[in-house]
């Protein structure tokens, strides 16, 4: 690894304290180091993450500052990527899995969701905002940092109309997605998924269902309904955006979860288990 990712080379630099990292950030930082060097294992360095929650909470304050330091240093992007490349990895040795930080990454022009008719899943609610309109301060910035956490991190979507909203705004994100957590709910969660079968990048969708997923139906079947009495429950594949969502392929990883029964009610574990095993015949199928 590059020598300027050392905590000797960074102290030499200033950067932790112009950075403003606290003791608990500069002291995983050094672990890392030693890590690297073979002086401690990766049990022992995940195991100073994973029993610290104030350790866990300094990785996500060094991302933070970091992001802003860049906003005001532009000439420092390339250590302040170093440091966060560093970050991503003692979450992944400390069984953080990468692509899923506890926030979602947005674009400040553009974090709407259109969708009123639903109540956000509570970890929206409760996640932190990385506000990446930060990468637009300069061309360094919009190459490097959106690239990085676009392929990196998970970015997470209260609604498929947000996440419709986001793919059309934002070219960086539909370039670079590599990772996905969606709430299918929305008016528009057919050309939301077709948008989203149009990421070149994309390898890992994790899919949330409950019985507000229904509550838009696919054409087919509101063009029934005129005919046809209502029956007592719909199925998940009645559902709008199922047919678009049975497109997107090339992925590796295919997750369906249910929200929390603060949110809305459960759909049944059969039907869950029986919508992961459609979508992971078809959507882990390679590109064409």
């Amino acid at each position: 690894m590059p020598s300027h990712r050392d905590f000797f080379v960074l102290k030499t630099l200033h950067l932790p304290s112009r950075l403003g990292l606290s003791n608990n950030a500069q002291v995983l930082l050094l672990a890392y180091d030693e890590y690297r060097r073979g002086l401690i294992d990766s049990a022992e360095l995940g195991r100073q993450v994973r029993l610290s929650p104030n350790k866990r909470q300094a990785i996500t304050n060094t991302i933070a500052k970091c992001a802003s330091y860049m906003r005001r240093k532009p000439e420092e992007v390339k250590n302040c990527i170093d440091i966060l490349q560093t970050c991503t990895e003692i979450l992944s040795i400390a069984g953080e899995v990468v692509g899923r930080p506890r926030y979602p990454v947005y674009n400040k022009k553009s974090s709407t969701c259109h969708c009123t008719k639903h109540e956000k899943p509570s970890w929206y609610n409760s996640h932190k905002f990385l506000n990446l309109g930060i990468a637009s301060t300069s061309k360094a910035m919009n190459e490097e940092v959106m690239k990085f956490f676009y392929k990196n991190y998970r970015v997470d979507f209260s609604c498929t109309c947000e996440m419709l909203t986001m793919l059309d705004s934002n070219k960086e994100l539909r370039e670079n997605i590599r990772s996905v957590r969606v709430y299918w709910v929305g008016k528009v969660a057919d050309t939301a998924f077709i948008k989203l079968a149009e990421c070149p990048e994309l390898r890992k969708l994790t899919l949330l269902i409950s019985r507000s997923t229904t509550n838009k139906l696919n054409k087919r079947e509101e063009e029934l309904a005129e005919y046809f009495s209502s029956r007592r429950s719909t199925r998940v594949t009645e559902a709008l955006g199922l047919d678009e969502l049975l497109t997107i392929r090339g992925l590796t990883d295919v997750d369906v979860q249910h929200v929390s029964l603060k949110v809305s009610e459960r759909r049944s574990d059969d039907e869950k288990a029986s919508l992961t095993a459609l979508l992971v015949s078809r959507l882990m199928q390679p590109r064409v």
